[in-house]
């Protein structure tokens, strides 16, 4: 139990952490994050679309906190939500939340939170920035191809799970925003307001950069700290170097969000992916040569 509990209080601490890191960060990266609002006209169907989803994804939420305590974990598709609800806040026990679940609730561990992640993109995107939709998404096919080929043979289930109940948290905070005025109404509203922004920013990087160190955690428990950071770098680093390189050859202007600098960012992204690669390659062969 008190371990449990000095767990909690590091997940704790390091989600405020972040969350001040990107409160502080916004100012300091400004020229590499430039809102243009006004690429759509306000189209009310997208902010009840948005509204939409944000009560289907509050629904999977509840869902998965109401069965880790009660028998509606017996139900299909609930001890999914509870799969990714505790791996995602307490990524320590990904791998025991994972464990004798049937197939329909291991595909609906990954299919609920990839559908949510395409919806709150696309909505994002306003139906126009086709081109920024692309890439984003090419950068999360890319991310979870690259650390489903450094987990290798060991199951992917607690990852999948830690990260996906992530993107349903950020999800859940971009929707929320999104659905009071609609997509052109909140990107306009960063544009013109530094406090906002920054806010906004804030939480963003926080429940972005916690989906990632709840993946690595998950992983953490089979490969070991070393391993498992390198393998979430590699990830990270490879997905985002995709989309700072298709968002520069692309050049959408119908995008809410511009790099100035894409061809920067994804030489540096590409770089911590080769370091997180080699990282978690040495770590595996250090573990073999260990056992034997």
């Amino acid at each position: 139990m008190a371990t449990a509990a000095r767990k909690g209080t590091l997940a704790v601490a390091l989600a405020t952490g972040l969350a001040v890191l990107g409160g502080i960060a916004v100012p300091l990266t400004a020229a590499l994050f430039l809102v243009r609002p006004g690429a759509a006209g306000d189209a009310p169907a997208l902010t009840w679309a948005a509204r939409g989803l944000l009560f289907l994804a509050l629904a999977w939420l509840v869902i998965g906190m109401l069965a880790a305590r009660t028998r509606l974990v017996r139900r299909p598709g609930a001890a999914a939500a509870r799969a990714t609800w505790i791996s995602s806040t307490r990524p320590w026990r990904a791998r025991e939340s994972s464990l004798g679940l049937l197939p329909l609730d291991r595909w609906l561990m990954l299919g609920v939170p990839a559908a949510l992640l395409v919806g709150t993109r696309v909505l994002q995107s306003e139906l126009t920035a086709w081109s920024h939709l692309i890439a984003v998404l090419a950068g999360w096919a890319v991310f979870a191809g690259v650390v489903r080929l450094l987990v290798g043979r060991r199951s992917p289930w607690p990852v999948i799970a830690a990260v996906g109940g992530g993107v349903v948290i950020h999800s859940i905070l971009a929707l929320a925003v999104t659905s009071i005025g609609g997509p052109d109404q909140w990107w306009g509203a960063l544009a013109s307001s530094r406090i906002l922004l920054t806010i906004s920013a804030a939480l963003a990087f926080a429940a972005m950069a916690w989906t990632f160190v709840a993946g690595g955690w998950a992983l953490a428990g089979t490969f070991g700290a070393r391993r498992a950071a390198g393998t979430m770098l590699a990830g990270v680093g490879a997905g985002v170097a995709v989309t700072a390189t298709l968002l520069a050859v692309l050049e959408d202007p119908a995008g809410p969000t511009a790099l100035p600098s894409p061809w920067m960012v994804a030489v540096v992204a590409a770089l911590v992916a080769v370091a997180g690669a080699v990282t978690a390659l040495v770590a595996g062969e250090r573990a073999v040569r260990d056992r034997v």
